[in-house]
């Protein structure tokens, strides 16, 4: 997937002194008295114009020049006239996503504007009284806060700033060459604040069909067009509130989505790209797929593997294992290879060699299995709903003389969540069943290397197996 285009977006932005909003900038200002807060420190420094302030807005603050710098997350302010506009600069050079929580007694409107640290609109809202902006801006480094009514109000309003969660769109994201990327199963936030507010996202496809839900609380409609990346459109849907659209989409291809809102919208939309289910896999897998996987455990404690031995074998206690032989040291070497491959490919899920007489989360037997005809076979335990696998056991059968590096690559492929695969002269795979003898003699074929990634990462060059 292509990244985000720094030097474009730079180049296409257009600073708020031009009134990208449509906004009428005011050139005087007032308020003042006095107040205090508690509040926690954030990073500032002095700007060469404006005040720095703690707890109150200090006057003249009508422009960006002249925003004040503020070193509390919690302060007031007071838009006493239509023409008073308030600037305020925050400098958190941490934060991703910004909350902007705004409180005023007023029964008037008053917009609340989220700018980047160059000036430039991301996130504005028309709140009554009390609301939240957030906004993830693509520029890091701070925010501006614009404070605009229009009509007049001598209420004091309180602003309390907050780090933020969540994924947003970075604006500006107006042209394709600047779509945000989406993930599967991850929500992205984004705002159609005008009718001239094109939204642009990007993702890969990782199936036949790809389908993303759209939500948003807004009483008008949201055209909703998926292009392929030469710009040809795909499919094109109205929305209104909430909706889906699908289309077919060839795996491993980038597409683009495109969010136009019918005219000003200061209400935030949700838009998620669904991961594939078990019933596409099911199209993939013909068998020994139950749709589970290992969570993520990078900089955490790694999982374990261990053998069975005559000695630890009680250590399994879900049934009783049977003709249990020791490994020998070259059949120890293949399992500890295998697993190395498949690390290889999925290094997000680690597996170390365990210690100790502590059941490992894979435990490896040489004994007999409980099918007939089989090689090897494989056990695994999983919550719900999440189908998240707690443990695993994985059988050779002891009474035949078996290819042991095929059949631990297949039924680790197996407890790592892979289903088996008909054979297809297309392609490759450890995960056909029978494993074709033509197999590659060491590691994984592309295709098994390519099928993981796929599953677990929604990334990769995974053909459909129909």
């Amino acid at each position: 997937m292509k990244a985000k285009l720094f030097k474009e977006k730079l180049n296409k932005k257009t600073p708020l002194l031009m009134s990208p909003f449509g906004f009428a900038l005011a050139a005087c200002g007032g308020g003042g008295g006095g107040s205090s807060a508690n509040s926690t420190n954030i990073t500032s420094s002095t700007p060469i114009y404006g005040s720095r302030i703690t707890t109150r807005e200090m006057e003249n603050n009508n422009t960006l020049s002249t925003a004040n710098y503020v070193s509390q997350q919690t302060f007031t302010g007071q838009s006493y006239s239509k023409n008073d506009s308030d600037y305020f600069f925050v400098n958190a050079p941490d934060w991703r996503v910004f909350d902007v929580s705004f409180q005023s007694d007023h029964w008037g409107d008053h917009q609340v504007t989220i700018l980047d640290s160059d000036g430039i609109g991301v996130a504005s809202t028309e709140i009554t009284k009390s609301g939240v902006v957030s906004a993830d801006p693509y520029v890091q480094g701070g925010i501006y806060i614009w404070i605009f009514n229009d009509g007049y109000d001598d209420d004091d309003y309180t602003i309390t700033i907050s780090q933020g969660s969540g994924v947003y769109e970075n604006e500006p994201n107006n042209f394709q060459r600047d779509a945000d990327v989406i993930t599967a199963d991850i929500p992205i936030r984004g705002q159609s604040f005008s009718s001239s507010d094109d939204d642009y996202f990007t993702f890969t496809a990782y199936a036949s069909v790809s389908t993303l839900n759209f939500s948003s609380d807004h009483w008008g409609e949201h055209t909703i067009t998926v292009l392929d990346a030469a710009g040809n459109t795909m499919v094109i849907k109205e929305i209104t509130k909430s909706g889906e659209i699908s289309t077919s989409t060839s795996l491993g291809s980038d597409y683009v989505i495109l969010v136009e809102g019918d005219g000003y919208d200061d209400e935030t939309y949700t838009l998620t790209l669904e991961s594939p289910t078990a019933d596409y896999y099911n199209s993939l897998f013909y068998d020994d797929f139950d749709d589970i996987r290992w969570e993520n455990n990078v900089n955490q404690e790694p999982y374990t593997f261990g053998f069975a031995t005559l000695e630890n074998k009680h250590l399994w206690t879900k049934f009783e294992l049977m003709n249990v032989r020791e490994f020998t040291s070259n059949e120890k070497a293949i399992v500890i290879e295998a697993m190395s491959d498949w690390g290889e490919a999925l290094p997000e899920v680690q597996f170390v060699p365990s210690n100790g007489d502590i059941l490992p989360d894979i435990f490896f037997c040489v004994g007999s299995t409980s099918l007939a005809n089989a090689d090897g076979q494989w056990n695994s335990y999983f919550t719900l709903p999440d189908r998240i696998v707690t443990n695993s056991l994985i059988r050779f059968e002891e009474s035949k003389n078996i290819d042991f590096r095929k059949v631990a690559l297949h039924e680790i492929g197996n407890v790592l969540g892979l289903g088996d695969i008909r054979p297809d002269n297309n392609f490759v795979s450890v995960m056909e069943d029978p494993i074709p003898n033509y197999y590659p003699s060491s590691g994984l074929s592309e295709f098994d290397f390519n099928m993981i990634t796929t599953i677990y990462n929604h990334v990769g060059d995974l053909q459909i197996i129909t």
